[in-house]
């Protein structure tokens, strides 16, 4: 199982249907019900649940996935709802808000992560006919983010101040094994004289998504407009718990900017589950996905290479007619999804789903990386001119059941 967020819909019942891809499942479309529309939802696989979420919502839906694990059969999927108990106050992004903003299942701790106007909250996995409200293990009071991120190894969970006035933006690691959260010692909108041009652009920006990669260690952050980025290298980062704070090398890097090249923002970023791969969706409108390879090591001090080469962007909507559902632009509002990735018989892929719900774009991240690119100011666009990216196998599409 991965995780996979869904994408935002009006139906009461919205739930998830299990896809198969060579051999794994992925949580996705609908079928079960529950009382909420469904907008999120973590898996852990070595527990067999699944945690799901709706951003204006308290609510909590956990899934009971073990004898559908063996049966493949929707109805074999147990659904309990309990209620978190977080505050009612809606946390505001600039393209929307949320109750809880974010779920994330912890297979280490047999817990979930949920972000809420009060800060962090982890919770035991409940068990059917638990209370409710569910009292949280434990809430980290600090400022959430539009998007956290988590490292499965290490039990961290990273957390970037979002705004962009205010004052120095903070970056926060919570290590949910010591229960300490630790501050870097920089600031993610303050440059020094050796970050360039591309830390400039970044400090003024709204930080929209974060993601880690157990594989190398690295940490990056996404600024709104998607054309610069900020890599932390944590596998050598120095904890010092008298200040709680940590030191870490890192890197600022200007990529494509996307907005030009009539994409709209693609300001979401989720590293592969394996590999050096990022993986770019779009925001709010738009059906347009990109791969970019992430540094594979930081190398000493602050001696980064930025991802190389910029990212290769693909406007899934183009290319429908090779697919066996109307792929419509991915609709949504803050937070949105990031893009969801999985490796599936050694292969790295990207997930993407289509705005109503009834069609998924499966990319293979290296083989669309390796596609030709338009010439000249459009290098960053997938040339359709003399490549099938669906013939190629770079593109795959699946029909999704709806009710």
């Amino acid at each position: 199982m991965v995780p996979l967020n869904l994408p935002k819909s009006t139906n009461v019942h919205f739930g998830v249907m299990p896809v198969v891809i060579d051999g794994q499942s992925v949580i996705t479309g609908t079928f079960v019900q529950t009382s909420f529309a469904i907008q999120s939802c973590s898996t852990d696989s070595a527990s067999m649940i699944a945690v799901c979420i709706n951003y204006s919502s308290s609510m909590v839906a956990v899934l009971d996935l073990a004898k559908f694990a063996t049966t493949f059969a929707v109805a074999d999927i147990g659904v309990s709802e309990f209620d978190t108990g977080v505050p009612q106050a809606a946390t505001p992004f600039s393209g929307g808000s949320c109750m809880i903003c974010g779920v994330v299942a912890v297979p280490a701790i047999h817990s979930f992560v949920v972000s809420a106007s009060d800060g962090y909250r982890i919770y035991n996995y409940p068990v059917a006919g638990a209370a409710s409200p569910l009292a949280p293990a434990k809430i980290y009071a600090i400022p959430i983010a539009e998007n956290f991120a988590l490292s499965n190894s290490r039990l961290w969970v990273f957390s970037a101040d979002y705004g962009s006035t205010g004052g120095p933006r903070v970056l926060r690691v919570i290590d949910l094994a010591s229960q300490r959260v630790y501050a870097w010692d920089q600031y993610t909108n303050q440059c020094s004289a050796t970050d360039g041009a591309a830390c400039t652009n970044f400090g003024p920006q709204v930080v929209d998504s974060i993601t880690f990669s157990d594989d190398t260690g690295l940490l990056t952050l996404d600024d709104e407009s998607g054309d610069s980025q900020l890599t932390v290298d944590m596998s050598q980062a120095v904890f010092s718990d008298s200040s709680l704070t940590f030191s870490a090398p890192h890197a600022y890097s200007g990529l494509s900017v996307v907005d030009t090249l009539g994409l709209g923002e693609v300001s979401g970023l989720l590293a592969s589950s394996t590999g050096h791969w990022g993986f770019a969706v779009a925001e709010f409108s738009g059906a347009v996905v990109g791969v970019q390879q992430l540094p594979i090591s930081a190398g000493t001090g602050n001696a980064l290479a930025p991802p190389t080469p910029d990212p290769i962007y693909a406007d899934l909507s183009t290319l429908v007619d090779h697919a066996p559902c109307a792929f419509a632009p991915a609709g949504g509002q803050d937070p949105h999804a990031q893009g969801y990735t999985l490796t599936s018989a050694g292969v790295p892929l990207g997930l993407f789903i289509s705005g109503d719900s009834r069609c998924m774009a499966v990319i293979n991240l290296a083989l669309l990386d390796d596609a030709p690119r338009q010439a000249g100011a459009l290098g960053n666009l997938l040339d359709t001119s003399n490549y099938d990216p669906v013939k190629s196998g770079a593109v795959t599409f699946y029909a999704l059941p709806n009710e």
